[in-house]
C-alpha cells in the first residue's frame, strides 16, 4: 500500500511540473505580434525590418502629435534600421484629415499642419555624418486600411530622396516598395 501512495505521489508531482514548464502558445500576446513595422527597397537595398528607434522599451510604435497653435493633429511612422553600418530612418507624417483609405502625396520634410499635407523624411546616417535627405519632389502614400476597431494601420509609399555630399554634386534616388503596418497603440486611438 505504501508503494501505490508514493507512486500517486510521484505521478502527480511530475504531472504538476510537466504543466508548470510548459510554454503558453497564445498568439495574441503583443510579444508575438510582429515587431516589423516598415519596409522598403532604398538605393538597391531591401531593409525588411524596420521599427521604431527604441521600440517597445523606449516608446509605442505609433505617436500623435499636436503642435502649439496649429489645429489639427498627425500620426508619426518610423522605421529604423540598420545595415552595414548605415542607420536609416524614415518618418511618415500623416496629417489627421486624412485618417482613412485614400492615396496621399508626400512632400518632404516635417511640413505638418502647415498647409495640410502629408510629409516625409529619410535620413541615412554612416555614424557620424548624415548622408541623404527627402527632396522636394515629394511622393506618394496609399493608405490600404485605418481600422480603429482592430487599431491598425496599412499602406505603401514611395519617394525620392537625395544625397548631401560635402563637396560634389547631389545625387538622386528613390525609396520604393515602401509597406507599413502599424497597430494604432498611441493612446488617442
Amino acid at each position: 500500500m505504501n508503494s501505490k501512495k508514493l507512486l500517486l505521489h510521484f505521478t502527480l508531482i511530475l504531472f504538476s511540473f510537466i504543466v508548470l514548464s510548459c510554454d503558453s502558445d497564445n498568439t495574441d500576446t503583443p510579444d508575438n505580434q510582429t515587431t516589423t513595422f516598415m519596409t522598403a527597397e532604398i538605393n538597391g537595398v531591401s531593409y525588411d525590418n524596420m521599427k521604431p528607434f527604441g521600440y517597445p522599451s523606449l516608446q509605442s510604435a505609433t505617436e500623435v502629435y499636436t503642435l502649439i497653435g496649429q489645429p489639427g493633429k498627425f500620426l508619426r511612422l518610423e522605421g529604423n534600421q540598420t545595415i552595414n553600418n548605415n542607420n536609416v530612418t524614415i518618418e511618415l507624417f500623416i496629417e489627421e484629415q486624412n485618417w482613412n483609405v485614400g492615396t496621399y502625396d508626400l512632400i518632404a520634410g516635417r511640413n505638418v499642419n502647415i498647409d495640410g499635407s502629408n510629409s516625409v523624411t529619410i535620413t541615412i546616417s554612416d555614424g557620424s555624418n548624415v548622408l541623404y535627405s527627402a527632396n522636394d519632389n515629394g511622393g506618394i502614400m496609399k493608405i490600404d486600411d485605418f481600422d480603429l476597431v482592430n487599431k491598425r494601420i496599412k499602406g505603401t509609399f514611395s519617394f525620392p530622396y537625395n544625397s548631401e555630399p560635402t563637396n560634389g554634386t547631389p545625387e538622386n534616388f528613390e525609396v520604393t516598395n515602401g509597406y507599413f503596418d502599424f497597430p494604432l497603440d498611441d493612446p488617442e486611438f
